[in-house]
C-alpha cells in the first residue's frame, strides 16, 4: 500500500486522520501494516544466531560481524595485521604499523632507514689507507695524498687521480681509492669497481665541466660505485645507457642539479640504488628517465626545487624521444623532507615496499608537497601502474597518495596525518582523479590499510574507482568522498567491503553523483560534536549534471550519529541485512533520525529490508517527498516510528512490503505513519577537485 501524506497541524490530528480515513494497516508476512501501533501480528520469537555468526538483531545472521571480512578461514579484521609488518617496522598494536627511526633528524652526512634506531654512517671506514675494501691482484690503487711521483696503479704507488686509476684498469677491476677529496669530473666506459675508503673520508668534487661529477656511460654496464661522498655544481652521477650499474655506499650530496640521473639513450640503462644516502641535492634526488631504477635501503632526504620547479626525492617518467617507459622499485627506505613530491611518477611500472615516505615539503610555487604523486607520463600519455605495500606515508602536505588517471594497489599501508598544503587547501589521505581531458578513471585497490588524520576528507575520488578491503579509515571529518567528474560527466564507483569507518566529525561516507556498494562495513560517527548534524551515509545528485547517488549497503552496521544515520537527498539508497543504532540530535538539538528521505529537485528512494534500527531518538524514517519501502525490519525505541511530509516536487510515499515491526523495548506492534510537519536537513558541499 502507498501512503501520500500531506503535512498537518498537529500530532494529535495526524493519529486521528489514521484512525479514521481508511488507510491500509494490513499485515505483511510476519505482520507489520502502517497503522495506529496496535499488537497486529505481534511479538514472534527469532532463533539466536550460532556463536560463530553475528546477530543484527532481528534474527537475521551474519557470517562476520561488520568490520570484517569474510575470507576463506574466517573472519578478517580491518586494518594491518599484526604479520603484515615489514621488517623495520612494528604492530601499533591497533590496526596500523610503524616504523623503528631515530627521533630526530639525522645530521648531514648520517642516515637511518627503517630498522635503524640511531643515526649512523653511510659506510664503515675501516683501518689502513683502503679499509674494508676487498683487493686482489687486478685491483688498481688511487692516492691522491701520494707525492712519490713514479705512480704505477700499485699500493705502494698508487695513482694520484680516479681518472688514471679508470684508464689503467682492466674490465672487472677494482679500483681502490684512499681518503681524500678528488677535485675531477671522471667518466667510466669500461665494467670496474670504483670503490672508496668510505664515504665520510673520501669525496668526489665535480668542477661543473659536464653534465655531472661523475658520468658513467653504456660500457660501463655491470659497473660498480661505491663507498664515495660526490657533490659538485652539476648533477651528482648521470648514467647514460649502461645497463647492471651498482651505486652502493654512496653519500651523493649538495649537488646543485639531480643527485643521481639514469637514461635510456640508446641502449637502455639500468642502475640499483644501495646503502646509500641522497641529500641536498635539486630538481630531484634520483630519476629514470626510460629507464629501470632500484632503490634499497637507501634514505633520499632534502631535495630542492631547482629553477623554481620539482624537488621530489624520486622520480620516473617516459624517454622524450623514444617514448620508453621507466620502471622503479624502492625497498626499505626512508624518503624525506623533499619538496613537491616524495616520489613523482609518470608512467611506467613502480613498486614500494616497506619504506616511510614523510615530511614532504611544498613545490617553489607554495602548491603540493604529495608524499606519492602518480600520474600518466605527460609524453606518451600512458598510465602509471603502482603497488604500495606495508609502507608508511605520514606529515606530508595535500596528499598523502595522488592517483591521476592510473592504476593504483595499496596494501597492508599507513596513510596518516596529511596536512594542507602551504596555501592552505586540501589534507587527504588518498586521492583518485580522472584525467582532464579524456576522463580516463583513476583506479585503486586498498587492502588491510589504515587511513588516519586527513583535516580535509581520508579518501577521495573523482570520476574514479576505488575497491577498499579490511581497511581503516578514522578521524577525518569525511571518511570516503566520491563525486562525479563534473567537468566530463564520468561516474565514480566506490567498493567498500569488511571496512571501519570511524571518528569522522561530518559523514562516514559522501557520494555526489556516484555510485556504491558497502558491504560488512562498519559506520562509526562516535562522540565528536560538529557544526553539522553528523551522518554516517550521505547521498546527493551531482549538481553539475543531476545525477543522482546510488548504495547498496549490506550486511553492515551504522552507529553514533548525532543528526542522521543515513541522509538520502534526491539519489537512491537500498539497505539489506544492516544494524542502525544509537542516533541521537545534533548540537542544536535537532533531527536525530535513522533514514532521512529528501525529494529537492528529483527522485529520492529508500528501501530497507531484513534490517534492524535501534534507539532513535526522534524518527526512524523521517521522508520529505520520496519514496520509501520497508520489508522485515525491526525498530526499536523511537520517539516517531515513520515521519512522511509533502516535498517540493511530490508527496511522500511509503510501501510496507511486510514483516515491519516497531516498539520499546521489544517491537511487537505495527509501524504508525504520521505527519508533524517536521523539516529535512541540508545537504553537503561537494569538495573541490
Amino acid at each position: 500500500m502507498v501512503h501520500r501524506l500531506a503535512p498537518i497541524a498537529s500530532l494529535a490530528c495526524m493519529l486521528a486522520m489514521i484512525g479514521c480515513s481508511g488507510a491500509d494497516t494490513r499485515q505483511g508476512s510476519g505482520g507489520g501494516g502502517y497503522g495506529t501501533g496496535g499488537g497486529g501480528g505481534g511479538g514472534e520469537t527469532t532463533t539466536p544466531c550460532p556463536d560463530d555468526e553475528y546477530d543484527i538483531g532481528n534474527g537475521v545472521c551474519l557470517p562476520c560481524p561488520p568490520g570484517t571480512m569474510e575470507v576463506a578461514d574466517g573472519c578478517q579484521p580491518a586494518g594491518v595485521l599484526p604479520d603484515g609488518c615489514a621488517d623495520g617496522f612494528v604492530h601499533d598494536g591497533d590496526v596500523g604499523c610503524e616504523p623503528t627511526l631515530p627521533a630526530g633528524l639525522c645530521p648531514a652526512g648520517q642516515m637511518a632507514v627503517p630498522g635503524d634506531s640511531t643515526c649512523r654512517e653511510v659506510a664503515p671506514c675501516g683501518n689502513g689507507p683502503w679499509g674494508d675494501i676487498v683487493t686482489d691482484g687486478d685491483t688498481v690503487y688511487v692516492d691522491g695524498s701520494y707525492a712519490g711521483g713514479t705512480s704505477n696503479g700499485s699500493a705502494a704507488d698508487p695513482w694520484t687521480t680516479i681518472q688514471q686509476g679508470i684508464s689503467a684498469a682492466a674490465d672487472g677491476a677494482v679500483i681502490a681509492i684512499a681518503e681524500g677529496s678528488y677535485a675531477e669530473d671522471p667518466t667510466l666506459s669500461k665494467p670496474v669497481t670504483l670503490w672508496g675508503r668510505c664515504p665520510a673520508l673520501v669525496e668526489l668534487v665535480g668542477s661543473g665541466s659536464g653534465w655531472a661529477t661523475l658520468t658513467l656511460y653504456s660500457g660501463a654496464a655491470g659497473g660498480t660505485v661505491r663507498g664515495l661522498a660526490i657533490r659538485g655544481p652539476a648533477m651528482g652521477v648521470i648514467v647514460l645507457g649502461a645497463s647492471d650499474v651498482s651505486l652502493q655506499e654512496l653519500w651523493v650530496h649538495d649537488n646543485d642539479d639531480r643527485g643521481v640521473n639514469v637514461e635510456h639513450a640508446t641502449n637502455g640503462a639500468s642502475v640499483t640504488v644501495s646503502d646509500c644516502l641522497i641529500e641536498d641535492n635539486r630538481d630531484h634526488g634520483a630519476i629514470a628517465t626510460g629507464a629501470s631504477l632500484t632503490v634499497l635501503r637507501t634514505m633520499v632526504r632534502g631535495t630542492q626545487p631547482w629553477n623554481g620547479i620539482a624537488g621530489p626525492g624520486l622520480g620516473i617518467q617516459g624517454d622524450p624521444q623514444t617514448g620508453e617507459q621507466s620502471s622503479l622499485t624502492v625497498s626499505d627506505s626512508l624518503i624525506a623532507l623533499n619538496h613537491d613530491g616524495g616520489v613523482g611518477i609518470y608512467g611506467g611500472v613502480t613498486t614500494i615496499d616497506g619504506t616511510v615516505i614523510r615530511d614532504t615539503q611544498p613545490g617553489a610555487s607554495g602548491e603540493y608537497g604529495r608524499g606519492l604523486s602518480v600520474q600518466p607520463d605527460h609524453i606518451t600519455g600512458l598510465a602509471a601502474t603502482v603497488t604500495v605495500t606495508r609502507s608508511l606515508l605520514a606529515d606530508n602536505q595535500e596528499v598523502g597518495i595522488y592517483n591521476g588517471a592510473s592504476a593504483l594497489t595499496v596494501e597492508d599501508t599507513v596513510i596518516r596525518d596529511t596536512v594542507p598544503n602551504s596555501q592552505g587547501k586540501f589534507g587527504r589521505g588518498l586521492s583518485l582523479e580522472a584525467h582532464p581531458f579524456n576522463g580516463d578513471p583513476a583506479t585503486a585497490t586498498v587492502t588491510r590499510s589504515f587511513i588516519v588524520g586527513s583535516p580535509d576528507t581520508n579518501v577521495f575520488q573523482w570520476g574514479s574507482q576505488g575497491e577498499f578491503e579490511a581497511s581503516v579509515l578514522r578521524g577525518s571529518p569525511r571518511g570516503f568522498t566520491a563525486q562525479l567528474d563534473s567537468d566530463l560527466g564520468h561516474p565514480s564507483t566506490l567498493d567498500v567491503d569488511g571496512c571501519v569507518v570511524e571518528a569522522y566529525t561530518s559523514a562516514g561516507i559522501i557520494l555526489f553523483g556516484a555510485t556504491a556498494t558497502i558491504t560488512g562495513t562498519a559506520i562509526i560517527g562516535g562522540d565528536e560534536t560538529s557544526d553539522y548534524d553528523l551522518r554516517g551515509v550521505n547521498l546527493q545528485r551531482a549538481l553539475a549534471t543531476g545525477t543522482p547517488a546510488s548504495v547498496s549497503l549490506l550486511r553492515s552496521r551504522i552507529e553514533h550519529h548525532q543528526g542522521t544515520a543515513i541522509a538520502v537527498f534526491d539519489a537512491i539508497a537500498v539497505v539489506d541485512q544492516c544494524l542502525v543504532r544509537d542516533t541521537i540530535p545534533d548540537i542544536h538539538n535537532t533531527y536525530g533520525d535513522a533514514f532521512g528521505v529528501t525529494a529537492d529537485h528529483g527522485l529520492a528512494e529508500l528501501s530497507v529490508s531484513n534490517s534492524s534500527v535501534d534507539a532513535t531518538s526522534r524518527a526512524a524514517v523521517f521522508n520529505f517527498g520520496g519514496k520509501v519501502s520497508l520489508q522485515a525490519t525491526r525498530f526499536r525505541c523511537q520517539a516517531i516510528d515513520l515521519n512522511g511530509e509533502d516535498g517540493p516536487i511530490g508527496p511522500s510515499e511509503f510501501v510496507d512490503a511486510g514483516g515491519n515491526r516497531c516498539g520499546c523495548p521489544t517491537p511487537t506492534k505495527d509501524c504508525v505513519l504520521i505527519s508533524t510537519g517536521l523539516t529535512p536537513p541540508s545537504p553537503l558541499a561537494p569538495l573541490e577537485k
